[in-house]
């Protein structure tokens, strides 16, 4: 009799170590896509439980939120490549002041909603590049930002030759001197 029971705690033992195994392995065959997936489907249904409804929100309807003065507006949209180091300085404290005034935003690939207890209402937040193409996200230091933005190009910049060298270079390759004219009218 002790025999048997043994043998069925073994056995059932056995059973539970590979119900477990098996179960591990199947979660870790899941991509992290399946993984977020059945995590906003779950959000999905704790909504539906509470009776909460989905509302349209869009990007359009966060950037129409945004309550900053027109100057501030203006100069978050200048162009930083062609701004002096201060004036980049300027344009990303105005753009977080921008960023940080819309209806809300998550970072790109997360996912994050928002609900109203009082209507019953839920909507996704639109990702940040949905509502500030080519914006990068606002940071807490953007004169550090900007020192950090102005070594990266510094390693990428590659110095263009001024057009009067190249056009000399031609010039003593014994090309038509309509090239080199060309090139030097550009200059």
């Amino acid at each position: 009799m002790k025999k048997v029971i043994a043998m069925l705690a073994a056995l059932v033992l056995l059973v539970v170590f590979t119900a477990v195994t098996a179960s591990a392995s199947g979660e870790d065959a899941l991509t992290d896509e399946e993984k977020m997936d059945a995590l906003i489907q779950s959000m999905y249904d704790k909504y539906a439980e509470e009776g909460y409804t989905e509302v349209p929100y869009s990007a359009a309807k966060a950037r129409a939120s945004i309550d900053v003065p027109p100057e501030v507006l203006k100069l978050a949209y200048s162009d930083l490549d062609s701004a002096s180091p201060e004036e980049m300085v300027k344009i990303l404290e105005a753009r977080n002041q921008v960023a940080y005034s819309a209806g809300g935003w998550c970072a790109d690939g997360a996912f994050m909603t928002t609900g109203d207890p009082q209507t019953k209402t839920w909507h996704r937040l639109p990702y940040f590049s949905e509502l500030f193409p080519g914006w990068d996200m606002p940071c807490d230091d953007p004169a550090a930002q900007v020192a950090k933005m102005l070594k990266e190009k510094e390693k990428t910049d590659v110095p263009a030759a001024p057009a009067k060298e190249v056009a000399d270079k031609i010039v003593t390759a014994g090309v038509s001197s309509a090239i080199p004219a060309a090139l030097a009218a550009i200059a």
